[in-house]
């Protein structure tokens, strides 16, 4: 049984937005590629987001070269 239904839906909404948030995004992206290079992990990139260009609705990150999976597993 809920104790408080009223703050577990506002909790609740809290967090929509805050993970709706792209700015948050493009922190937790830069927060990731720091703990990669850290570690010396050069197998996996994080794109750079363009911070001047990041709002809450809006997340542009760098274009990185790659490769389809499809066309790797043939």
């Amino acid at each position: 049984m809920l104790a408080n239904p009223p703050a577990l839906i506002t909790l609740f909404a809290e967090t929509i937005v805050e993970e709706l948030d792209f700015r948050l995004e493009a922190e937790n992206m830069l927060d990731i590629a720091s703990v990669l290079v850290a570690v010396d992990q050069r197998a996996i990139v994080v794109p750079r987001p363009h911070p001047t260009l990041v709002t809450p609705r809006v997340l542009v990150m760098e274009r990185l070269s790659g490769f389809s999976w499809t066309t790797s597993l043939a």
